[in-house]
C-alpha cells in the first residue's frame, strides 16, 4: 500500500511543472541597464512590456543605477527585438587636478535602446546599442568652462550594454 501511494506521489509530482512560468528575471551584466557592473531585476507586466530597476558599480565613481520600461516589438515570442526607456548612471567624469591626481565623477541622464533580448519569462542573453539623450554631466562640464577649467569634451552619445537573465 506505502509503495502504491509512493509511486503515485511520484507519478503525479512528473507530470506537474517543477515551477511555473515567471514573469520576474535578475541579471547580470555590463551598461546602463545594469547600473555600470551589476544586477538588474525585470518585471513583465504583460507579453509586450516590462519595467526594471538596476543597482551597478561604476568602477572609479561609485554606484550606479537605472530603472526603466522595455517593449518587446513581439508579443509571440519570449525573445527578439526590444526598445527601452531608461533613466539612470550615464555618464563619468574624470577631473584632474594641477598635480594630474584624478577625481571621478558619474551622472544621470535618459537613454533611448534598441536591442535583442529574452523576455522576463525566459533565461537569456541580452545586448543594447544605447543612445544617451539626455546626461547631468553637460551642466557640470559647462560649470567648469565657466570657471576656466580647461576641458575635453571627448564623450560619446553611444554606449553599448551585455548580459545575461535569469528567469525566476
Amino acid at each position: 500500500m506505502k509503495r502504491s501511494l509512493l509511486a503515485a506521489a511520484i507519478l503525479a509530482s512528473l507530470s506537474v511543472p517543477a515551477v511555473a512560468e515567471s514573469d520576474i528575471a535578475v541579471g547580470a551584466g555590463f551598461g546602463i541597464p545594469y547600473g555600470g557592473l551589476g544586477v538588474n531585476f525585470s518585471h513583465a507586466l504583460n507579453d509586450q512590456f516590462e519595467v526594471m530597476a538596476a543597482l551597478g558599480t561604476t568602477g572609479v565613481a561609485g554606484m550606479g543605477k537605472a530603472i526603466g520600461v522595455t517593449a518587446f516589438f513581439s508579443e509571440e515570442s519570449d525573445r527578439g527585438w526590444r526598445s527601452s526607456l531608461i533613466y539612470g548612471t550615464n555618464t563619468i567624469l574624470e577631473e584632474q587636478d594641477f598635480f594630474g591626481d584624478s577625481e571621478y565623477e558619474s551622472f544621470d541622464g535618459l537613454n533611448l535602446s534598441i536591442g535583442w533580448g529574452s523576455k522576463a519569462q525566459r533565461s537569456g542573453w541580452n545586448f543594447d546599442l544605447i543612445l544617451i539623450l539626455t546626461t547631468e554631466a553637460d551642466d557640470r562640464v559647462d560649470e567648469l568652462k565657466e570657471e576656466g577649467v580647461p576641458v575635453e569634451d571627448d564623450t560619446s552619445d553611444i554606449a553599448i550594454s551585455f548580459g545575461y537573465q535569469w528567469s525566476l
